[in-house]
């Protein structure tokens, strides 16, 4: 009987020590959750029915009670079936070694060009920053930050619990989000040419990463090198178009233009209505134009001379038998087409007695000459309107 109350009494002194181990685990776990300290860490393990000490040294702050299940295995994490509860033995004052414990798992890059940017941290609740502006951020959810006007910034991580307040994270970045903004420049000439070549330079007002142009709405190619060479340009007005995209990716809307003329050839004079080739009228009406817009003509009548003529031109007084008239463009630089117009009809009086005489019908390659210089017109009051 003494031995078996022996037994007893042992196996409830066992039982009581276990609870009351298992008591003061609890009670120093509430402790260190409502108040946090750092420093050197005991880690308790309970096994079953006996308890191991091993002291660590903390790499971060320990601010509540960790108590799951768990299986110990040599070197490795604890597994099902057994529990663990870590607590401070000893403190200090100070903060705990945080930077290798947060890593940015999202961020926007380094030349950022949107007003809003997102950031994800790997792991805790932090106080974030970004140019000293406070917005709340933490491990479970992604942080859409409005990140304001044009410049660099900074984001930074601050851990802060008790005395402690302490940076562990810092990421600059740029914000753009302005296009950049592209001048078209002719080298050695405004905007008329006497010669079918000429150079065109590109100006970015920013580091960019590519300029994009096109010559008269065709196909757009890479001009990022800053200039390009036109050669064999047909006579009359010419649009150059560029945009570019900066390194953020900012895209300059709408591309830029550029008109210019060339006028590398002399005029050339179109007859568009005339006298037929034969007419009992003493009298007699012409309209000529030229290829060019600016041109002014000279006619000579008859053989009497060079002198100056405008379309409509009527004639009177004409003479009996053949009359000759001779009609040259001169252009803004002086220059005489090469070849001048020259017309013939008859003038008779009375009835004719045989025979229609011939209209004067105008070549039909003057069609597209005339198609050619109203598009011209339009490019060049298209010019006007860029220049003001």
């Amino acid at each position: 009987m003494g031995n078996e109350y022996k037994d007893k009494e042992k196996t409830s002194r066992k039982i009581l020590s276990n609870i009351i181990s298992l008591l003061i685990g609890l009670i120093l776990g509430l402790v260190i959750y409502k108040c946090p300290f750092y420093g050197k860490i005991t880690e308790i393990k309970i096994l079953k029915e006996k308890a191991e000490k091993v002291e660590i040294e903390s790499p971060h702050s320990l601010s509540h009670t960790a108590i799951k299940e768990s299986k110990e295995s040599e070197g490795e994490e604890w597994g099902p079936g057994e529990t663990y509860v870590k607590t401070q033995i000893e403190s200090k004052e100070g903060c705990p070694e945080m930077k290798s414990a947060v890593e940015l798992l999202e961020s926007p890059p380094k030349l950022w060009n949107k007003k809003e940017a997102i950031f994800f941290l790997s792991t805790y609740n932090f106080l974030c920053y970004i140019n000293d502006k406070e917005f709340p951020c933490n491990a479970s959810l992604s942080s859409m930050v409005l990140v304001g006007e044009d410049g660099k910034k900074t984001f930074s991580v601050y851990y802060a619990a008790g005395k402690c307040r302490e940076k562990i994270l810092e990421y600059d970045f740029v914000v753009d989000t302005t296009p950049p903004i592209t001048e078209i420049k002719s080298v050695d000439f405004s905007y008329v040419l006497t010669e079918p070549e000429c150079e065109i330079d590109f100006i970015v007002n920013e580091p960019y990463k590519s300029t994009l142009c096109s010559v008269d709405d065709g196909f757009w190619m890479d001009c990022s090198s800053g200039r390009i060479v036109l050669t064999n340009i047909e006579d009359g007005w010419h649009k150059i178009s560029a945009f570019s995209i900066d390194l953020a990716g900012n895209k300059e809307k709408p591309p830029k233009e550029f008109y210019f003329r060339v006028d590398a050839k002399p005029p050339v004079t179109l007859l568009l209505s005339a006298p037929p080739s034969a007419t009992n009228v003493n009298y007699a009406e012409f309209e000529f134009t030229s290829d060019e817009e600016d041109a002014e003509f000279e006619c000579d009548i008859n053989y009497s001379g060079w002198k100056k003529c405008s379309s409509p031109l009527k004639l009177t007084n004409l003479k009996v038998g053949l009359n000759t008239i001779k009609i040259r463009a001169r252009d803004s630089f002086g220059r005489y087409e090469k070849v001048p117009i020259i017309y013939s009809w008859g003038f008779m009086e009375g009835e004719f007695l045989t025979g229609t005489p011939k209209p004067y019908v105008p070549p039909k390659a003057y069609l597209e000459i005339l198609k050619r210089k109203r598009l011209q017109k339009y490019k060049k009051e298209a010019q006007t309107q860029k220049s003001r």
